[in-house]
């Protein structure tokens, strides 16, 4: 009996001891706070991204025909070859139309050859009777104005004025004649034939010289060569496009976006594309999002996109049609935003967000909503926040308002 009473006391005496050290351990507890790793509040400027890949593509693709049925003689350039507007691609054989073009030559020779002398000989038979009729006429004025001085002066009689007068006028009808039967040579229905035989050959070997240019296959516009249906001794029908050339005047890019993200991607918004291929970097702007959006299989899922394409705004790169782009859309900027790490911010079962702010060792919540959210930190907007403020990380659904908290301190 007196051993049972001996283990009484000694159980009650433990029991004792326990319950001391539970409240010595929750007080100091409750005086040094929950353990918490922190960060502060920063005042940056805020950008937001959409990331996406895609494909870089010509705005405008170009095939290319033979503009008249013929022999392939040579192709000058080869696949993926950069060209420029008007670079001749391929020749159809002009042999035939190189003798044509000679024959026409000397036609036009010919007939230019008979018009000169005839007119050569209109000139001979003119000129003469031409120059002595002027000549004529000289003389008869001059021959009124001295008669007239006479006259004038007492010496001779008024008939022998007329007499001067009138062989004056003949003169003048004769210089008259003979200038029309001058100038009016070449009006002659031979002359008229012989204009008509050089218009009827020249404008022959214009068209035979226009046919030959037909023969010369040329790039449309500035370019990349992505397709050739063309071979030397092969036929060139003007139905089937023996080239196809993707115009490098104006490059974009066509790519998908993730129905979660689309809704911040606007046209006119920059676009920064990259390149695995090199370093340079080159600026674009959304220039379409298609109004449709389209599911596709990704895997063993599936997927609800919708396509965008980015217009480059640089002329000159170096990315290529069928070239892979990453690209880093800026949906939104903000020059100066109160930002925090993801991991600061709680949202409780209902949806609010909170973050708690250490106040003299004690956490203060305080409600916010998310603006601007970047790679690592998100925009906070909300009452009682400011630069600097110490914020606690990762807070748990048991840290309430006024608990008090002591920051981990790391080394």
């Amino acid at each position: 009996m007196k051993g049972k009473s001996v283990l009484w006391v000694l159980l009650v005496v433990v029991a004792v001891i326990a319950a001391i050290g539970l409240v010595i351990w929750r007080t100091t507890h409750m005086e040094e706070g929950t353990l918490v790793y922190t960060d502060q509040v920063i005042a940056s400027e805020a950008e937001s991204y959409v990331y996406a890949s895609g494909k870089v593509v010509a705005s405008e693709d170009r095939s290319v025909y033979a503009q008249v049925p013929g022999l392939i003689e040579t192709v000058s350039v080869s696949l993926g070859q950069q060209v420029q507007k008007g670079e001749v691609l391929a020749t159809l054989d002009s042999e035939d139309l190189d003798q044509r073009i000679a024959a026409a030559r000397i036609q036009l020779s010919i007939a230019q050859e008979n018009l000169n002398q005839s007119q050569n000989a209109g000139k001979l038979n003119y000129d003469l009777p031409l120059k002595t009729a002027q000549a004529a006429y000289e003389d008869a004025v001059k021959l009124v104005e001295d008669q007239q001085a006479l006259f004038d002066a007492g010496a001779i009689s008024q008939s022998e004025l007329d007499q001067a007068k009138r062989q004056l006028e003949r003169a003048e009808i004769e210089k008259l004649s003979a200038e029309r039967g001058y100038s009016g040579y070449g009006q002659g229905s031979v002359l008229r034939i012989q204009n008509l035989s050089v218009s009827s050959a020249r404008l022959a070997l214009e068209e035979l010289q226009s046919q030959k240019e037909k023969l010369l296959i040329k790039s449309p516009a500035n370019g990349v060569v992505y397709a050739i249906n063309a071979q030397p001794g092969e036929q060139a029908a003007q139905t089937m496009p023996l080239f196809s050339v993707a115009s490098s005047d104006q490059l974009k890019v066509t790519a998908t976006i993730s129905e979660y993200d689309i809704a911040s991607v606007e046209e006119g918004q920059s676009v920064l594309i990259r390149s695995d291929g090199f370093t340079e970097t080159y600026q674009g702007v959304v220039s379409y999002i298609s109004e449709v959006a389209e599911n596709v299989i990704s895997g063993q899922a599936a997927e609800t996109v919708v396509a965008i394409e980015v217009a480059f705004q640089d002329q000159e790169t170096k990315f290529r049609p069928n070239y892979s782009a990453s690209m880093e859309i800026l949906t939104a900027k903000k020059s100066e935003a109160l930002m925090v790490p993801y991991e600061a911010v709680y949202t409780d079962a209902q949806g609010v967000r909170r973050i708690f702010v250490i106040e003299e060792g004690t956490a203060r919540a305080r409600i916010v909503t998310l603006g601007i959210e970047g790679d690592l930190n998100v925009e906070v907007l909300g009452d009682g926040l400011a630069e600097g403020d110490v914020i606690i990380l990762n807070p748990t659904e048991t840290l309430k308002d006024g608990d008090p908290v002591k920051a981990i301190e790391v080394e």
